[in-house]
């Protein structure tokens, strides 16, 4: 763990990773509802269960901000280890990039989790923010780019 040289006492999370972690939360939380609501139109049980714990990992976040921003981070790379597991039901969604409503949701969840999963890295190792920034700015390029093929690709 980095320490601080002068004193011999571990460095504080930089607030970059904290607010990462916590966009990662409020980005699945809102997918993930998405998916419930607009595309399934149901509740679907393990959704509502990933719903609720990364609504209070962020929430968590708040109040212990480490705590919070770890909490997230094993969330997200659990979240995205499911997803390699279910590979054969996610490949699919993915290459469907014409579908908006199949593609989006699917994409978005997939690069939020890998988000939070080098946010984990980085919490941990206690990095500075500047590499928090970065992801943020690669990930919100990403979706965006991603929405965008899916949007241009719906349209053709």
């Amino acid at each position: 763990m980095p320490t601080n040289a002068a004193t011999g006492t571990p460095r504080p999370l930089a607030q970059g990773w904290v607010t990462l972690q916590r966009a990662v939360a409020l980005g699945q939380v809102l997918v993930f509802t998405g998916i419930m609501l607009l595309v399934r139109g149901q509740l679907i049980p393990p959704l509502a269960v990933a719903t609720a714990l990364f609504a209070a990992a962020g929430l968590l976040s708040l109040r212990a901000p480490r705590t919070g921003a770890v909490t997230v981070g094993i969330l997200a790379a659990l979240w995205l280890a499911s997803n390699v597991a279910f590979a054969a039901q996610v490949v699919p969604d993915l290459a469907a990039v014409s579908i908006i409503e199949i593609f989006v949701p699917t994409f978005a969840m997939n690069v939020l989790a890998i988000a939070g999963t080098l946010g984990l890295v980085g919490s941990l190792l206690r990095s500075t923010g500047m590499a928090a920034r970065y992801i943020g700015w690669v990930v919100g390029a990403v979706l965006a780019t991603g929405i965008a093929t899916s949007l241009i690709a719906g349209l053709t």
